[in-house]
């Protein structure tokens, strides 16, 4: 079999919302791939999605990773768990893509890493959503240079949601910065690269129980850039996603695009200002800067696809992996350092009797 005929064969290891849709369906749904099969702990589960999915059904995770015919492992358990199935994996020689976040500490991130290459296999982190169409869309607008230096980024994720599943408690490895933060942070490796720093961090617990935090704000800083991040599950009302200044322009996103507004450097007017000068009465010159103004849509698409693509194009012709190590590595250092900082603790509700 050449290489363009190659399928390569996956069975995925854990089949809660992120396995069952983010993996086996994707996957299912991609000719260039097979789903060999699936395990998960409770061996009901896995038989239905097995049955549905008219693939094997394995009893345990030893079973699955034991398998001649199985190309590559997802791991898709709570993360608390990737690091030791992922090194089991490793051991067996199978190739691994491990859903986000990539492991609960950089030590863990670093040896998975070390003993892919030691084993010679792929070793992959799952981040689906920098293919989404805002971001592809954001990217194209940032390399444009239309809106010249980036002054802030602002990324808002807002919603009003609780939760009561093992994401809210530090132990498994869950909290608002590890489900929802690294999708944020990815966004911004793959926007301005890896060298990024945290400035401050605010961590909350306002609606859910357990004793990880559900909403945040970061400040982060590459070169002469501000990001901030917020992420609130008590949000009513939400404000845009995304809202990006630069010295020229700027992009705010409305509905299922980004409108943007810019101006030509070129018409502005040469200054040489006067600390000794006297205001003229106003707070600004005026400027004829011949405002151009777009409307850039995004569209649908899914981006399960796109992350699959350069997946098995890395696999069976080398071509460059989608996430780099270093990537995952900065993210899970950045994570790290945010989750050093106190959860404040918002009064809770009380039912009543």
């Amino acid at each position: 079999m050449n290489a363009a005929q190659k399928v390569i064969r996956i069975g995925v290891a854990g089949l809660g919302r992120a396995g069952k849709f983010f993996h086996c369906e994707a996957i299912s749904d991609c000719a260039q791939f097979e789903l060999a099969g699936v395990q998960d702990v409770r061996l009901e589960v896995s038989s239905q999605v097995a049955s549905q999915y008219k693939c094997r059904h394995y009893e345990s995770y030893d079973e699955l990773i034991s398998d001649p015919s199985v190309d590559l492992v997802v791991v898709a358990v709570p993360t608390r768990d990737h690091y030791e199935l992922a090194i089991q994996a490793i051991k067996r020689r199978k190739n691994v893509l491990i859903e986000k976040p990539f492991a609960t500490n950089p030590g863990q991130a670093k040896e998975i890493f070390e003993e892919g290459v030691k084993a010679g296999v792929f070793v992959g982190a799952y981040h689906n959503r920098r293919f989404d169409p805002d971001v592809l869309a954001l990217r194209k607008i940032l390399q444009s240079g239309v809106l010249g230096e980036i002054v802030k980024l602002s990324i808002h994720l807002h919603s009003f949601s609780r939760r009561n599943d093992w994401q809210t408690f530090r132990s498994m490895g869950g909290g608002a910065v590890a489900n929802w933060g690294s999708h944020a942070l990815d966004w911004c490796f793959y926007l301005f690269g890896c060298d990024i720093r945290l400035s401050q961090a605010r961590l909350l617990q306002a609606l859910n129980s357990g004793d990880a935090e559900d909403s945040f704000v970061l400040l982060l800083e590459v070169g002469s850039t501000l990001i901030e991040i917020e992420f609130f599950n008590c949000a009513a009302i939400k404000l845009p996603r995304w809202h990006v200044v630069g010295q020229f322009g700027t992009a705010l996103s409305e509905g299922n695009a980004f409108k943007v507004r810019y101006c030509d450097p070129a018409r502005l007017t040469p200054l040489e200002s006067d600390s000794n000068g006297a205001s003229n009465g106003t707070y600004a010159i005026n400027e004829d800067l011949a405002w151009t103004e777009e409307t850039i849509p995004w569209g649908h698409w899914d981006n399960r696809p796109p992350f699959l693509e350069m997946l098995y194009g890395h696999l069976v012709n080398g071509q460059p992996v989608a996430v780099t190590p270093e990537e995952v590595l900065g993210q899970i250092e950045l994570m790290e350092e945010i989750r050093k900082h106190p959860i404040r603790l918002l009064k809770q509700p009380v039912n009543a009797c």
